[in-house]
């Protein structure tokens, strides 16, 4: 379940939301000069990663909601 990863110390928890990070490739100047195109793709291919970032998104909303519904229109 997401939000429910067991925490580990904080230090480890640190180098686990620095590893999550360094998996994010920044491409400068992609796809115009002045943009900087972040490449997820890694970050989606790592589970234990992915992991971390699912649950520091959540971690300040549990307990506030019953249910999150999202809506898809891309047609």
């Amino acid at each position: 379940m997401i939000g429910t990863r067991e925490r580990d110390d904080p230090a480890t928890e640190q180098e686990d939301v620095q590893r999550a990070l360094a998996l994010v490739a920044a491409i400068p100047d992609y796809p115009e000069p002045g943009v900087v195109f972040r490449d997820l793709t890694p970050l989606f291919a790592d589970a234990r990663a992915f992991a971390v970032v699912i649950d520091a998104l959540v971690a300040p909303f549990l307990g506030r909601f019953d249910a999150v519904a999202g809506l898809e229109a891309r047609g």
